[in-house]
């Protein structure tokens, strides 16, 4: 999902150049429809994501997100 916001170094929140105001209104809607709050969707991301997507056996991280980025990982560097 693209980023409406930038997390600045000292914690305050600044719009990218591209994003209007409309679009934040928007998404937030999108969001306010779900009437889900943000830790029951985190929750329900991980249980789709368990669900559909390999865990690597070395590192726990799902295979298709790090795709081979562990550097102790098997899924990288076979034995």
């Amino acid at each position: 999902m693209e980023r409406l916001t930038i997390r600045n170094s000292d914690g305050t929140v600044s719009q990218p150049t591209g994003t209007t105001v409309e679009a934040v209104f928007y998404r937030l809607a999108d969001y306010e429809d779900t009437d889900r709050e943000p830790a029951e969707i985190r929750k329900l991301e991980r249980e789709y994501r368990t669900a559909v997507n390999e865990l690597c056996a070395m590192c726990g991280r799902y295979k298709q997100e790090h795709e081979g980025a562990c550097d102790g990982c098997r899924w990288k560097n076979p034995v």
